[in-house]
Order: structure tokens, then sequence, then C-alpha cells
């Protein structure tokens, strides 16, 4: 058995869908949430807004590879948000590189608008 397998069948890791958070309060979790650059701005409110005490968000995201870049504008506007920029409760790493092949590189520096 994997290793994650075992932590979902020990209740220690979760995989869940948005819709499934509203409602929800979740304290003392690391909450990961990975294609972050897709969500809307009101899933990222619902998101951000179910974050309790203790727990920690990641977003991880790029900008540039939104599959629908005139409806997932919640990651590009929360980053440029000057309550997020002025913050001490948050932290932003901006990567600047394409690593995954020149090819990739190439055609994302070509089709970025």
């Amino acid at each position: 058995m994997y290793s994650i397998e075992k932590m979902e069948a020990q209740g220690s890791i979760q995989f869940c869908p948005l819709n499934m958070l509203r409602g929800r309060s979740i304290r003392d979790t690391i909450v990961l949430v990975d294609e972050a650059q897709n969500l809307s701005i009101s899933e990222l409110r619902m998101l951000g807004t179910r974050i309790g005490e203790g727990s920690r968000l990641f977003l991880l995201g790029d900008d540039t590879q939104s599959d629908e870049r005139h409806k997932a504008e919640g990651l590009r506007k929360l980053i440029s948000s000057p309550h997020i920029i002025s913050s001490p409760l948050v932290a932003h790493i901006h990567l600047e590189k394409n690593e995954r092949s020149g090819l990739s590189e190439l055609i994302d520096l070509a089709l970025y608008e």
C-alpha cells in the first residue's frame, strides 16, 4: 500500500472537492490547493473564509496557465490585493522560470498574453 493511501485510510490526509467545503470550518489543518489559478473569485472566497484557527492555506498555481482566464481571476486578484500584500499573515513566492522543458517554456512565452 502506498503511503498516501495509508494516510488516507488512517484519516490523516483527505482529498476533497471545493463544493464539499461549504459550511465547514477547517481548524488545525494544512490545506493544499493545486491548480489554484483556475479558481474564480467566488470559489477562492468560499475556500479562504473556511480557514479556521491553526490552519495554513497553500495555493499553488501559475496564472499564465489558467484554463479559463476570463473566469479564473481569483488567484491573480488575491496576490495583487493591497490587503494581502501588506499582511504579515501571508507569504507569496513568484517563480519566474518554467522548469518543464525548453519546448514548454517556448510555448508559454509565445502564447502568454
